[in-house]
């Protein structure tokens, strides 16, 4: 299996990496800028790991990514977006007062970035595999919390684009997944679990299930309840 993952310099993306790794599959670890420290599974894995630029504010990054993935290992099987921005001044400003430069930066990552990084990689991708988006629960309209007002704003926009791309995207799955409360630089304010444990639930998600009748999971792979509250199950495709 090729499996892509989009931020995958730290936390939840790098440890999802390195559970493909460990599982025997070819990665494309995609991040924003490469340093040697960021090459470390690279060396481990060498016949398995390409470390590449893949940065969701730079369409041609996203597209000579996918490319040279292809090129070297065939088909990709899933890709997973995995990179987000929360900004400084979210962590203090309520959404009245935040810096609008910053709300529209995390726009352009956070939701913008989603379809920007599918137009990319799902020329390359094979029939019927899955784009995978992990954003939050938090985004969900029936949810409410005053933290991080703007960041959790550009969710809402990212999981309502993976809906729209779920229901009419037919060439491959699109899906978002909430990938619980981690402890990583993003999210150890709020943190439940570490990112390995949310990383093991993803990847079985994504390498047990053949068919995702529903397009917001949790990291288990099981429905959000609010996100049950709010849509019928769709038509198996």
């Amino acid at each position: 299996m090729v499996a892509a993952i989009i931020g995958a310099s730290r936390g939840v993306g790098k440890a999802l990496a390195l559970q493909f790794l460990q599982q025997g599959h070819k990665v494309m670890l995609g991040m924003r800028s490469i340093t040697s420290a960021n090459l470390s599974a690279e060396k481990t894995f060498s016949s398995q790991a390409m470390t590449l630029k893949a940065d969701l504010l730079d369409e041609s990054s996203l597209r000579n990514a996918a490319t040279e993935a292809v090129y070297h290992w065939g088909k990709i099987d899933i890709v997973v977006v995995s990179a987000g921005l929360l900004l400084a001044g979210d962590r203090v400003n309520d959404l009245l007062h935040t810096d609008l430069n910053e709300l529209r930066q995390m726009f352009e990552v956070n939701a913008v970035g989603i379809l920007t990084a599918l137009r990319c990689f799902s020329p390359f991708m094979r029939r019927g595999g899955v784009f995978a988006v992990l954003t939050a629960q938090g985004g969900s309209l029936s949810e409410y919390s005053p933290l991080f007002p703007a960041y959790t704003v550009s969710k809402t926009a990212a999981n309502k684009i993976v809906q729209f791309l779920y229901h009419t995207v037919s060439e491959v799955q699109v899906i978002a997944i909430h990938p619980g409360r981690v402890n990583t630089d993003m999210g150890q304010t709020t943190a439940q679990i570490e990112p390995e444990e949310s990383a093991r639930g993803i990847y079985q998600t994504l390498t047990k299930q053949q068919i995702f009748s529903h397009w917001f999971l949790n990291y288990t792979g099981e429905l959000l309840e609010s996100q049950s509250r709010a849509e019928p199950a769709a038509p198996t495709k």
